[in-house]
């Protein structure tokens, strides 16, 4: 199993089930190595060997938790591009906080990074669902695509409004499909683990 650097978990606590016992995972206030991820699973797995839920956390936790941030944490680093493009646009223009009116050309700037602002505390929780609960590659190829995208919204925007609508409809589109992945993987890890009904088995038949 991959080994990665470590990571931060989005929630204050995590609970999962290992090996029938409920394992509680402090995330977000202090960093969690992939390694102390691994060594719980494989420290639960001497204690019950063959469990079903272990395996799926080992294989729908461990690796998607490590492979899955370095999509997300790409997500602040654009969000603080767009914020210093406002900042110098505040500069160019004149217009001191908290002023947000002026020139079209600052006001088509400010509005691009408060649109992008306002979508991605959603495109963040997305990723992470899809990628936990359905696929990890998909949900990461799915993530580049939407930040390319709302940097293209973000440049197209600033040059004229109607350069920006291509690239909105775009990053639109993945968030659907962001959506559709995490519903279908959430639904299959909840009906097949507490109804034993697979969705995935039955969508392909």
């Amino acid at each position: 199993m991959h080994q990665g650097p470590g990571t931060h978990l989005l929630n204050p606590k995590a609970s999962f089930f290992l090996y029938g016992k409920a394992l509680i995972v402090p995330t977000c206030s202090s960093t969690l190595s992939s390694l102390d991820v691994l060594s719980s699973c494989r420290r639960n797995r001497k204690e019950q060997k063959g469990s079903t839920s272990a395996s799926y956390v080992r294989k729908h936790f461990c690796v998607p938790v490590i492979f899955g941030t370095s999509r997300s944490h790409c997500a602040p680093q654009l969000k603080a591009y767009f914020f210093l493009q406002v900042i110098h646009a505040r500069r160019k223009f004149g217009i001191s906080p908290p002023n947000i009116s002026g020139p079209p050309e600052f006001e088509r700037i400010f509005r691009a990074q408060v649109n992008s602002s306002e979508y991605f505390p959603i495109f963040v929780a997305l990723l992470w669902q899809a990628g936990l609960f359905f696929h990890q590659g998909l949900a990461a190829a799915l993530g580049l695509l939407y930040l390319y995208s709302r940097y293209c919204y973000f440049m197209g925007y600033r040059a004229s409004s109607s350069d920006r609508l291509t690239p909105i409809y775009f990053s639109t589109g993945v968030l659907w499909v962001l959506i559709a992945a995490a519903t279908l993987g959430l639904l299959h890890f909840f009906l097949s683990h507490y109804v034993g009904l697979n969705v995935l088995r039955l969508i392909a038949a």
